[in-house]
């Protein structure tokens, strides 16, 4: 559990921006954008657009996580 998930978080750099997403997330990249999920706690995602789908898949601290993914479409 998250100490405190109403709390904004958000990591800005040259290319890349971090923040703490919300439990429902829908986001459009440009193609070619790459997308990284790192799970604070074990969820479910669902996904378009991905060179890996993400659909059906648990990600989980310790165990599957979504980095270096690819927008695609």
């Amino acid at each position: 559990m998250l100490r405190y998930p109403a709390r904004r978080c958000v990591l800005l750099g040259r290319e890349e921006i971090v923040f703490l997403a919300p439990a429902y997330l829908s986001i459009t990249l440009p193609v070619g954008s790459r997308l990284s999920l790192f799970p604070l706690r074990a969820t479910g995602a669902s996904s378009t657009g991905l060179r890996w789908p993400l659909d059906g898949l648990t990600l989980a601290p310790g165990g599957r996580i979504g980095t270096s993914n690819e927008v695609r479409d």
